[in-house]
């Protein structure tokens, strides 16, 4: 009796240990991927909940990206063969849950009123397209739903054996690709928490709780003073605005969607929900996954409401802040924007917001380049940044005018040293930068490169990129054309912003013509600099926002676009790795 005494004693013991150590490992994950983690985290419990019921069979998990690579691979050899336009068209009706079924559930072709019924309980957004597609390419539709009804089947075959909950939890989650893609992406992560879930249940949901808690409790605090810079400083937010609709004009949106009213914005937000399905995946000529058409607003961090007043959703998104780092014109035209960006990041070095991990993430993309005391708190932070903005784009106008007589960015800071009075040599060295949870001596983000076809590290909006042609399609993908940037050789120009036009790698075959391109409205500017030699313009006048444009703010509660940012970061991080 003593003898199983001291057995039972030793497993209860052994049991205690082992899961101290299934703790810690649980702990290690998150902080060696805190992106996932936070990425997963922020979801609403339901989708937390089904996140560790999937966890604890990661069997079905690799079962499914099977399936999915397949299903992918057939749909992309299916419409590879059809005009540019056509294969968007295809995915964009893909997003509508129920549509292609509908539309092509048999062999025969539907009549337009038929159509048109059907479509009473979709967007109008998609009309257009499922009409056409319907009475011209019914053939095309319905080898796709005979293709995505399959993937469908097998789906169910594998979770058959399993249990209702089990069942339930990854029939969630498939309505959720970015979440499915995650998982699989960190197998490590789903494989510790779903082996811990299933031995402590209420500890593990205690602890995605309590980081659910933290991430909101953060964003909120961090959205609050950034709405109060606002407020505090009117040129900040005419910088920001206008910053933002540069963004939004390179990325083809018109003048007329980026001043939406209020309940038009809504309208639109609930169009772009719709995510691409997960069998088919996101469109093949995407470098990185691109599973949602996202608003403005998600990446802004705001949007117009009536009278044109700026509602707060909460922060820019980490694809903003890095796109407004990337263009040296930025940092001179916007520099007390560029400057409240840095001083966000100095205070909040962890956190993993846009803003802050924007910053974070350019600074190690561009460490050799960046003056040494780019973050230095001394009260020239925003002349700094002006002049930054002009050095970084008189530099590369020098290397593009010159290619056979190459220069370092060292000497030429030296050879005009008196433009640039507020630089230091270049060179952002790791003991002068703020360090981030991460490898030691590792700015967080730092092996997160972007790489070519990613436009600076900015994924690009659907509208502007194309599918390869079918003459290509056996080409390997290079990948999306970069993000336009302002002219480099006559960089301090005001000169009108236009929308680009799609882009056709090679003449296409498709029997009709490709949507007139949408003229964007110039860039709102202040008046454009002297030539290399002179002094930097006068910054005493504050610059206001433009007429007609009331600068009230107000705050609403945020809504899910930390969520999508945070998740989109970790595709682009996964990817660029």
């Amino acid at each position: 009796m003593k003898k199983l005494k001291i057995v039972f004693l030793f497993l209860i013991a052994f049991k205690i240990v082992n899961a101290q150590d299934d703790k810690e490992i649980f702990y290690e994950i998150i902080e060696e991927d805190r992106i996932s983690v936070e990425a997963l985290a922020l979801y609403p419990e339901e989708t937390r909940n089904a996140i560790l019921v999937a966890s604890i069979q990661p069997e079905i998990m690799m079962r499914l990206e099977n399936i999915q690579a397949q299903v992918r691979r057939k749909f992309i050899n299916l419409i590879e063969e059809r005009p540019q336009e056509e294969q968007r068209e295809m995915y964009e009706l893909s997003r509508y849950d129920g549509l292609l079924e509908q539309i092509a559930s048999d062999r025969e072709r539907k009549s337009e009123e038929e159509i048109h019924e059907i479509l009473r309980d979709y967007p109008e957004d998609i009309h257009e397209t499922a009409m056409k597609l319907g009475r011209r390419n019914h053939d095309l539709l319905y080898s796709a739903n005979v293709l995505y009804q399959s993937a469908n089947s097998s789906f169910e075959n594998v979770i058959d054996p399993y249990d209702d909950e089990v069942k339930r939890a990854y029939r969630h989650l498939v309505q959720l690709p970015e979440v499915i893609e995650i998982l699989a992406d960190n197998m490590r992560l789903t494989v510790a928490v779903g082996d811990l879930y299933r031995r402590e249940p209420q500890w593990v949901r205690a602890r995605l709780d309590s980081l659910n808690l933290e991430a909101a409790r953060t964003n909120a605090k961090e959205a609050e003073e950034w709405k109060q810079r606002l407020e505090d400083d009117p040129e900040l937010a005419g910088e920001f605005q206008n910053s933002a609709e540069n963004y939004a004009q390179e990325r083809g949106y018109t003048e007329e969607e980026i001043r939406q009213e209020r309940e038009v914005v809504t309208h639109v937000a609930y169009h772009h929900f719709y995510s691409y399905p997960y069998w088919f995946g996101s469109p093949h000529w995407y470098p990185v996954s691109f599973w949602h058409r996202w608003p403005l607003r998600y990446d802004w961090g705001f949007f117009y409401g009536p009278g044109n007043v700026m509602f707060l959703t909460g922060m820019p998104s980490f694809y903003f802040t890095y796109w407004h780092f990337a263009m040296p014109l930025n940092h001179f035209y916007y520099p007390h924007l560029s400057s409240t960006f840095v001083n966000h990041y100095r205070q909040h070095p962890r956190s993993t917001t846009g803003v802050s991990a924007g910053v974070s993430t350019w600074l190690s993309d561009n460490r050799q380049n960046v003056p040494r005391n780019f973050l230095a708190d001394d009260g020239q932070q925003v002349q700094r940044m002006r002049e930054y903005g002009r050095f970084e784009s008189e530099y590369r106008e020098r290397v593009a005018e010159s290619p056979d007589r190459p220069v370092s960015r060292e000497e030429f800071l030296q050879a005009n040293n008196r433009q640039y009075q507020t630089l230091a040599e270049p060179g952002l060295r790791e003991g002068e930068a703020l360090r981030r949870e991460g490898r030691p001596g590792q700015i967080e983000g730092e092996a997160a490169r972007p790489r070519r076809g990613m436009g600076n590290g900015v994924q690009r909006d659907p509208r502007l990129e194309d599918p390869v042609s079918p003459e290509m399609r056996r080409a390997p993908i290079e990948g999306a054309e970069p993000a336009p940037a302002p002219d480099r050789r006559r960089p301090m120009e005001r000169t009108p912003r236009t929308a680009p036009s799609p882009r056709q790698q090679t003449p296409a075959p498709a029997p009709r013509q490709a949507p007139t391109p949408r003229q964007a409205p110039p860039a709102t500017r202040p008046s454009p600099p002297p030539t290399r030699g002179g002094s930097p313009p006068a910054s005493s006048s504050p610059r206001q926002a433009p007429q007609g444009r009331p600068m009230k703010i107000i705050f609403e509660d945020p809504d899910n676009g930390q969520i999508y940012d945070v998740a989109r970061r970790h595709h682009y991080f996964n990817w660029s790795r």
